[in-house]
């Protein structure tokens, strides 16, 4: 396999053996520079279906509307929303997609998704694959993103497994055409359809490919049914297209059809908290077998998530195909997610300012790169966000100089425009607050996220190392933070030595951050990202009995909080 190269070093390198070929001096190949990162081909990960972005965002549907779509799109967008759903009945309402389309746009709302209604497994499959594909059509026209449909149960006879395959293979052929329009399908459950046991929506969706049907899971109506909503999203989060979140509560029996009714969020019996916990740690904070680290994340700390940062000795981003692989083993085999690539990317000095005083003398984490192959580093975090399925990068605002004001506007311009390229592959950069690096305070993120307004450039919020920079990080420094911008958080704690001549790493729990606080505070303000254990104290002798300690530390602050 040849070399992967970016395409700025292809062009220079095509130049350069355009004149080589005239003095046939040296062969084109020896013009190239050596790759950043081992040649590897991962287009084996590549979909059908382009993915929407996966970070959380919220609609809402206008069922509760009664079909009066007009009256739901001026409400729904009066308080705030984004996003909404509509029902079929929307085709008829509407003269045109056209008017329906500029109705949207004058109200900042995108339509996410049509509800397209019941497949009749009974009836021809020529005559539902059109339907729906219509409606698709339709959606594709307004610009909307996914089609969900339902089943419509076969009356007076009983239901056997050939008709949860026949289901399966339906929808998928609906996707399929859906799939042409560059529209998603999404299978809803639903409770008195053929998925209204979790058992049964596991046979339809075996016999469905995956490249055309995902999931729209319904929390309320799973629970009802008999599952836990929250280890549905981790069973299927391979397929989740996106979520209906809503809460129900059983009634009595008698005199009524049904023995629920649906309630508001929070007052049900749905355990809406763990739809949306997240709670990892850095897999290298443990140890540098990656499955020994993945065992006790999953199996000793009761883990669903992990963030990667090196494994096997070396930095992620030098891992070559079969590592990644086997990486890739270890975590569906463990059932674990990715939060994010805890990359090295831009940390390094800013090329032409003087060498900052913090620029390390070695590499750290295994990570050697240059200010130059910043952009293959980038390039390189994209493919393995790709690869083990994260919508997050972390990266850093360059060693510390200590007056960065006459490069701020060029600083903040890269981290822009790495923000804006990674944002088209629908990738969030997080940027990690490092006392090392020019962003080490809340109050510094909070100046440079003012300075940077992109979707796609989020903050990792450290509290650790905004303490060990002298702040108060919590309430203090937290307090001037853009609540909406954090994207990922860092768990450790700090003390100050005993000499009192700067910090030094404590176990969770045991430094000077009120981390009790800090959790009721991200809870308090809807954070709904991931906290992940970075622990750096080695007090326990070993990295793995550190980090043992540490989560211990980190779970009684996280349940004195009332967030575990």
């Amino acid at each position: 396999m040849s070399a992967r190269l970016s395409r700025r070093n292809f062009l220079v390198g095509l130049g350069a053996a355009a004149a080589a070929s005239a003095t046939a001096s040296v062969p084109a190949w020896a013009l190239f520079p050596p790759p950043l990162y081992p040649a590897m081909d991962l287009s084996y990960f590549d979909t059908p279906i382009t993915p929407a972005p996966s970070e959380i965002r919220i609609g809402y549907a206008a069922i509760t509307w009664g079909g009066n779509d007009r009256q739901a799109i001026d409400d729904i967008a009066a308080l705030g929303f984004h996003g909404i759903q509509l029902r079929a009945n929307a085709i008829k309402e509407f003269s045109s997609a056209n008017e329906l389309k500029d109705l949207l746009q004058k109200h900042e709302l995108k339509i996410v998704a049509l509800s397209s209604g019941g497949v009749r497994i009974d009836q021809p499959e020529a005559d539902e694959i059109a339907k729906h594909t219509a409606n698709a059509k339709f959606l594709h026209d307004v610009g909307g993103l996914y089609l969900q449909v339902t089943d419509e149960r076969p009356k007076d006879r009983a239901i056997n497994a050939p008709d949860y395959k026949r289901l399966g293979r339906l929808i998928t052929e609906i996707g399929k055409r859906t799939a042409d329009l560059g529209i998603s399908l999404g299978y809803h459950n639903h409770m008195g359809t053929l998925s209204e046991r979790p058992e049964a929506l596991d046979q339809i969706l075996d016999a469905a490919d995956p490249r055309y049907a995902k999931l729209e899971l319904d929390v309320a109506h799973y629970f009802q049914g008999g599952g836990d909503p929250a280890k549905a999203i981790q069973k299927y989060s391979e397929r989740l297209l996106f979520l209906h979140i809503k809460d129900v509560e059983p009634t009595a029996a008698s005199g009524q059809a049904k023995n629920y009714r649906w309630v508001e969020l929070g007052r049900g019996k749905v355990d809406l908290p763990a739809v949306f916990d997240k709670v990892a740690v850095i897999n290298d904070e443990i140890t540098q077998d990656f499955g020994r680290a993945c065992e006790i994340a999953a199996h000793e700390f009761g883990m669903e998530w992990i963030e990667l940062r090196g494994m096997w000795n070396k930095n992620l981003l030098k891992l070559d195909a079969k590592e990644v692989e086997e990486a890739r083993r270890i975590l569906e085999r463990n059932k674990l997610r990715v939060t994010d690539i805890a990359s090295p990317l831009f940390k390094v000095d800013w090329k032409g300012a003087p060498t900052s005083k913090y620029s390390p003398k070695r590499d750290q984490f295994n990570a050697d790169f240059t200010f130059d192959q910043q952009d293959e580093v980038l390039e390189r975090c994209i493919e393995l966000a790709k690869a083990f399925r994260t919508d997050r990068i972390r990266c850093f605002d360059f060693w510390r100089l200590d007056d960065p004001g006459p490069y701020r506007a060029a600083i903040n311009q890269r981290l822009l425009d790495a923000a804006n390229i990674s944002g088209k592959k629908n990738i969030i950069l997080v940027l990690e607050n490092e006392g090392s690096c020019n962003t080490a305070t809340g109050a510094e993120a909070a100046k440079v996220l003012s300075e940077i307004e992109s979707p796609h450039l989020m903050l990792n919020w450290d509290p650790g190392n905004a303490a060990a920079r002298g702040e108060k990080a919590y309430p203090d420094g937290y307090r001037l933070l853009p609540k909406k911008r954090i994207g990922h958080c860092h768990c450790k704690d700090t003390a100050k030595k005993a000499d009192g001549n700067g910090y030094e790493w404590q176990a969770m729990g045991h430094g000077v951050i009120d981390w009790v606080g800090q959790f009721q505070a991200l809870k308090n303000d809807g954070y709904r990202n991931a906290v992940s254990l970075e622990t750096h104290w080695r007090g326990a002798g070993s990295p793995e009995e550190s980090t043992r300690r540490s989560w211990a530390g980190m779970k009684d602050q996280l349940q004195k909080a009332g967030a575990a």
